[in-house]
């Protein structure tokens, strides 16, 4: 909802809008929840009935399904807090700001495993990596992601409460502590974001160099997973 005030000052018209910013973000975290419910459910049914999820790729993408899952479950909670208050208790305060970090940062780490393995198939293709070897490492780096993420919202988790301000509750962090914050975003976002960039710009380079192009279809879409979740 917009409220639009006229103002007249000599010869000069202001017009103010001030948007609620609360009343877009609300229903907007409703549609995302909806929407990320529907395609992760039936990517859930596309790997487990047609897929073969001893591929490495499809490793990678299961335990991002779930990382985008814990993510998404967070979103009903956050809506009725932008479109109301937080009527919820403490615990569950500081339960979904777990989950919504977990859901974030094991994505970023994920991806980033992803392309590392990636880079590690079609750049360094010579150093002839088994598929064992790979599934190995590729679980090994799932597990990582999970024990880093749950490990990091931990710490989000124990700043948040219940604070009661004019009458409502919010689920608030408290804290002026923004060193950690910054430090932790730097290694959880634009670290793994600079791996990334690296990765793609050494693989995009090899394909366009005409070799490993059955590999094509693999990075292409991988790309498009990762630029899609930086982009948004």
């Amino acid at each position: 909802m917009a409220n639009f005030t006229s103002t007249y000052d000599g010869a000069t018209d202001a017009y103010f809008c001030d948007i609620n910013v609360t009343d877009i973000t609300g229903p907007f975290f409703i549609l995302i929840f909806i929407l990320s419910v529907i395609g992760n459910s039936l990517l859930l049914c596309v790997l487990f009935i047609y897929e073969n999820l001893k591929n490495v790729t499809n490793i990678f993408i299961l335990n991002l399904v779930c990382s985008d899952l814990i993510f998404t479950i967070t979103l009903p909670f956050w809506a009725v807090d932008h479109l109301h208050h937080w009527v919820f208790e403490g615990f569950v305060c500081k339960f979904v700001t777990a989950a919504f970090f977990v859901g974030l940062y094991s994505s970023v780490i994920l991806l980033t495993a992803m392309t590392v393995d990636r880079f590690i198939t079609v750049v360094l293709h010579k150093l002839k990596i088994n598929h064992a070897k790979r599934k190995k490492y590729a679980i090994c780096s799932c597990v990582a992601a999970w024990v880093i993420s749950i490990s990091a919202s931990l710490r989000d988790a124990m700043k948040v409460k219940v604070i009661e301000w004019d009458g409502f509750n919010y689920c608030e962090d408290e804290s002026d502590e923004n060193l950690g914050r910054y430090l932790q975003v730097s290694l959880l976002f634009f670290l793994p974001f600079a791996i990334i960039i690296f990765c793609y710009s050494a693989i995009l380079k090899t394909v366009l160099q005409g070799l490993n192009r059955k590999k094509f279809r693999t990075v292409a879409v991988l790309l498009c997973i990762v630029a899609a979740f930086f982009i948004f």
